[in-house]
């Protein structure tokens, strides 16, 4: 656009002038049709002030004498800046004719948009949160229900432009090229109780969510942690029971695994907790010691108003209502955040995590544990023998703080000594322990334990480093010898040891950097805890594979599997 031109034209006497407009407008009709939509806007303007001379735009030429108009730029939105180029049309009460006329900015170059996630329903859980600012064409990848949303009766089954599913259908890992304006993508619902909603596992067992608010455990049970009473182990699925063994356990929104216990959160913000309190980890006051493990839930004490979860190891974190953290169980190197190292102690009822506030997700190790943050970044606390802080050290943290080396941070997994974490750009992060010396960690009388960084090397890494080879991640697991990451293309990679079987690729005894699981169909979920792993696929089916002494896998039988073995529907 001739910015000049116009502005030596912002006012217009016709007298004169609508002769040498009308040549004007002729040739740059012309040269619209060689150099696009930007000589348009012009084009158009220049049409109605030759429509004002004339009083209408049939004679351009029959304008009153002396009758001037003014051309003026209108911000349309826009909060500061000047016009420096972009497309312009017309605005409102300014059709041809006498008058002054008014051009407004359309789509500035360089503008970025947003993608946000509604729930749509949801009653508890948060949609994904991607910080990326996209230019018109930047591919948008859908992300999976990485906030564990949760409705009810019901089943996501994708995302879609509309709230009423009338709009674009999208599912977990598709893309899609950013328009011209912000987009929002509605969580779609269908009533249902299977696939489960939620998988997570602990020390050779497995905890799941179902739509209707019902809790199922497999797998070992040698403190109680299946929850259904008895300290049998289960190879297929049993439910979890109410409290005091009077019932069914219900109305749970979302769940979380431990190494030796169980967490639940119900739908009225409090937590339930079952299985081993050999470190105060049920949280519910009664003294440490196996002779206070629960064969069923009890209610972790004092704690109300919990909307996210966070276990691992032998302590739990719970976020509240107010943004605030919390957490119980074993303190050793800090690992409950409230800046006191207790060796010795353990916490029987909830302490507030010091220097965190409303995160995005918690997520605990071994003996520490991460936050992702509002802003997308990550902090951590506790243990750092082996850098599982990320702050470039090896110091003990008995407060918060910042991991360095990441931004833009959307998913992380805090496994047995180190972690896993996504950016917004699909890339995998890992950092902290890249050796497991434990179950498992020998192959045929090899040492196997090495490679769950997935970096190439066998060193362990004291800050974030990227694992090369890996694109599109949408989820991403870190389980004690292993890590998974799902993407968005359905496949799922594996690194580090295969002692059980975890890695799901024959034929190998562990891997420096990541290798795809071999037999599995499309996934859309992820879990990795201990030595064994889960996966939904998209076709609603259920899979298993490593460890299997104490029936985790959920097939019947108590045998480790190189390859994904079927969880019958239950």
């Amino acid at each position: 656009m001739d910015v000049g031109l116009l502005r030596r034209s912002l006012r217009l006497s016709c007298r004169g002038f609508c002769r040498s407009w009308t040549s004007r407008y002729v040739r740059l009709k012309g040269a619209a049709k060689a150099h696009g939509t930007r000589r348009f806007g012009f084009i158009v303007l220049a049409s109605s002030i030759l429509a004002g001379c004339g009083g209408n735009s049939s004679s351009p030429l029959m304008q009153p004498a002396n009758q001037t108009s003014t051309a003026t730029y209108g911000a349309n939105g826009a909060t500061g800046g000047t016009v420096t180029g972009g497309t312009f049309a017309i605005g409102p009460g300014n059709a041809p004719g006498p008058g002054n006329v008014t051009p407004y900015p359309q789509s500035p170059p360089g503008a970025t948009h947003q993608i946000t996630y509604d729930g749509n329903g949801s009653t508890s859980g948060f949609g994904p949160s991607d910080p990326s600012q996209y230019l018109p064409g930047d591919t948008v990848t859908v992300l999976g229900n990485l906030g564990f949303l949760f409705k009810p009766g019901y089943v996501m089954t994708g995302w879609n432009t509309a709230a009423d599913g009338s709009g674009i259908a999208y599912e977990t890992g598709t893309t899609f090229a950013m328009g011209t304006n912000d987009v929002t993508l509605y969580a779609q619902w269908s009533p249902g109780n299977w696939p489960p909603v939620s998988i997570w596992g602990g020390a050779r067992e497995v905890i799941t969510l179902k739509a209707d608010g019902t809790v199922w455990t497999w797998g070992l049970n040698a403190s109680g942690e299946l929850g259904n009473g008895n300290t049998n182990d289960s190879w297929i699925p049993v439910q979890v029971l109410g409290a005091g063994g009077s019932g069914i356990l219900n109305n749970v929104t979302a769940v979380m695994g431990g190494e030796l216990h169980n967490v639940a959160l119900k739908s009225d913000g409090t937590v339930w907790t079952w299985g081993s309190n050999i470190t105060n980890q049920l949280g519910n006051g009664m003294p440490a010691g196996k002779a206070n493990n629960s064969l069923t839930p009890v209610q972790v004490s004092g704690l109300t108003s919990v909307v996210k979860l966070g276990s691992r190891g032998y302590h739990s974190v719970a976020v509240k209502s107010d943004g605030t953290v919390w957490a119980w169980g074993w303190d050793r190197y800090g690992a409950l955040g409230n800046g006191i190292d207790d060796a010795n102690f353990d916490y029987p009822v909830p302490v507030q995590v010091q220097g965190v506030n409303n995160p995005i997700m918690v997520t605990a190790g071994y003996l520490f544990g991460v936050a992702l943050l509002q802003d997308h970044t990550l902090v951590a606390w506790g243990d750092n023998l082996n850098g599982t802080i990320g702050d470039g050290t090896t110091t003990n943290r008995l407060t918060a703080v910042p991991v360095t080396g990441i931004d833009n941070v959307v998913w992380v997994s805090a496994g047995w000594t180190h972690v896993v974490a996504i950016r917004a750009d699909g890339t995998v992060w890992t950092w902290g322990q890249n050796v497991w010396n434990g179950a498992f960690d020998m192959c045929n009388g090899v040492f196997c334990g090495y490679g769950k960084l997935g970096d190439g090397t066998t060193n362990d890494h004291h800050s974030p480093k990227q694992v090369a080879g890996l694109s599109g991640a949408i989820m991403a697991l870190a389980g004690d010898s292993s890590t998974s990451v799902l993407l968005r293309d359905g496949t799922v990679w594996t690194f580090g040891s295969n002692g059980a079987g975890q890695l799901a690729v024959p034929g190998i005894n562990q891997s420096l950097v990541p290798v795809q699981v071999q037999g599995l169909c499309h996934a859309v979920y992820i879990m990795t805890r201990d030595f064994h792993n889960e996966a939904l696929c998209q076709d609603g089916t259920l899979w298993s594979w490593g460890s299997g002494d104490n029936g985790e896998l959920g097939n019947n039988t108590n045998s480790n599997s190189v390859t994904p073995v079927e969880v019958k529907a239950y």
